[in-house]
């Protein structure tokens, strides 16, 4: 194996964090988005986690340096979206246990989200940071994919295999090269029936909570990631939310 990615629980040397600062994406909500990215990154770093906040330019830098506190790193760069964990550079430790980064093709979000910098900023972060590139033609944004750091890489076939994706790779193709790019040995499919439905335990759980709390489904904000994780949960709200 010439790779292999580590889990998200590994040991971190630093962790990238992006900075809003676009306001059409954030349409009344900017100050408060920042606001609460500034406590999430200062946060991280109170728990002696190193952290670099990414900031676009020098308003918003002097914006992140008032709400962030001093162990918080600034660096300018150019990115749109604040998600790195697709944008930024994959992180892999090769055979002899030095860091490599892997970079795939991104084209938005399947052209959903297309903004300046996020077709670069892996690149530039990987390169600044000293770590080798390898470079890969295939569509693939890095949350699309999680790994436990045996070599077990978990996808959705629902994203990798879209057609606004990949459409001229067959899925055995897609899981070949995952296998030969990530360090994986095995690469599964999330997009089972049963296992969405599975994940509607935390719908529940969710709607038991809002009732304990006297709150209608309606009240409910629930941010979470993962194509078989937010499936489930929204099948399990529609189906206990009134008619």
């Amino acid at each position: 194996m010439a790779a292999l990615m580590p889990p998200e629980w590994a040991p971190q040397a630093w962790l990238w964090i992006g900075f809003p600062h676009l306001a059409e994406e954030w349409p009344g909500w900017l100050e408060p988005a920042q606001e609460q990215i500034a406590d999430f990154a200062s946060a991280v770093a109170q728990s002696g986690q190193a952290v670099r906040l990414l900031v676009r330019d020098d308003a918003n830098a002097a914006r992140a340096r008032q709400l962030v506190s001093d162990k918080v790193t600034l660096e300018r760069r150019v990115y749109g979206d604040v998600w790195l964990r697709d944008t930024g550079p994959l992180v892999m430790f090769e055979t002899d246990g030095t860091r490599a980064a892997r970079r795939f093709g991104f084209n938005g979000w399947g052209g959903k989200y297309l903004m300046p910098g996020d077709q670069d900023i892996g690149a530039e972060l990987a390169r600044d940071a000293g770590l080798a590139i390898t470079t890969s033609p295939m569509i693939l944004e890095g949350g699309a994919i999680d790994g436990d750091g045996t070599g077990l890489v978990a996808t959705t076939e629902q994203c990798l295999l879209n057609p606004n994706r990949n459409p001229a790779m067959s899925r055995e193709q897609i899981a070949a090269r995952l296998a030969a790019e990530r360090g994986a040995t095995l690469v599964p499919s999330f997009d089972d029936p049963d296992i969405i439905a599975g994940q509607g335990t935390a719908g529940l759980e969710i709607a038991e909570q809002a009732t304990e709390l006297g709150l209608t489904l309606d009240d409910v904000l629930v941010c979470c990631s993962g194509g078989g994780l937010t499936a489930g949960i929204a099948i399990a709200l529609a189906r206990l939310a009134p008619q």
